[in-house]
C-alpha cells in the first residue's frame, strides 16, 4: 500500500504542489476577505446558522427565511410582495434544496464558524 502512495506522489508531484499552493492562496484570500467584511456574510450566515442548529437538534433552522415567506398582491396597477412573518425559525430547506450540506455537519463539531465554510 505504501508503495502505491509513494508512486502516486512521485508521479503527480507537480499537480500536488500546485494544489497545495492553490489551497493555501485562496484560503488566505477568503480569510482576509472575511475579516475585512468583503464576503457575502448574509449567505454565509444562512449556512452557518443552519449547520450549527442541526447540531443542536433543529434541522437546518435559521432566522432569515421566516421573512422570505409571503405572497404577491396586486395594489391597483402595482404588484407588491407582502411578507408573512412566522412565529418561529424556518428551515433552510423551505427555500433551498441543498442536502449536500449534511456532509459538513460532522466537521462542525470540531471547526465551527464561517471560516470553516470559506
Amino acid at each position: 500500500m505504501r508503495a502505491h502512495i509513494k508512486f502516486f506522489i512521485v508521479e503527480n508531484k507537480f499537480f500536488l504542489t500546485f494544489l497545495i499552493f492553490w489551497i493555501i492562496l485562496f484560503s488566505g484570500l477568503r480569510t482576509a476577505q472575511h475579516f475585512s467584511f468583503g464576503t457575502n456574510a448574509c449567505d454565509l450566515s444562512l449556512f452557518d446558522y443552519g449547520i450549527y442548529n442541526t447540531l443542536k437538534g433543529n434541522l437546518m433552522s435559521d432566522p432569515f427565511h421566516q421573512f422570505g415567506l409571503g405572497r404577491w398582491i396586486r395594489d391597483g396597477e402595482e404588484l407588491k410582495f407582502q411578507p408573512v412573518k412566522s412565529r418561529r425559525w424556518e428551515s433552510h430547506f423551505t427555500v433551498h434544496l441543498t442536502p449536500i450540506i449534511f456532509l459538513l455537519v460532522p466537521f462542525y463539531l470540531f471547526f465551527d464558524g464561517p471560516l470553516f465554510l470559506l
